[in-house]
């Protein structure tokens, strides 16, 4: 799923995330990606809970994937401006 972010200055921004579902059927980040003119940072997120390992054909993502800290996704995001 992506989106377009467009400011009041004329800066455009792309966002594009890739989910999982997880034991509660809620969505789950597994990847992020914010791209601007000059500016592009893509995280994988480690998952936040245990789980049997699961993936998905459709993004190719998988539930045991990640190198951030689930608990830190919004502090990663946050740092990256």
């Amino acid at each position: 799923m992506s989106f377009v972010i467009l400011t009041l200055i004329g800066m455009e921004v792309l966002i594009d995330y890739e989910y999982l579902t997880g034991a509660k059927v809620e969505t789950v980040v597994k990847e992020i990606s914010v791209a601007a003119k000059d500016f592009l940072h893509t995280f994988h997120f480690r998952n936040p809970y245990p789980m049997n390992p699961q993936g998905s054909e459709e993004n190719g993502l998988n539930w045991d994937d990640g190198i951030v800290p689930y608990n830190l996704s919004e502090t990663a995001l946050n740092d990256s401006r």
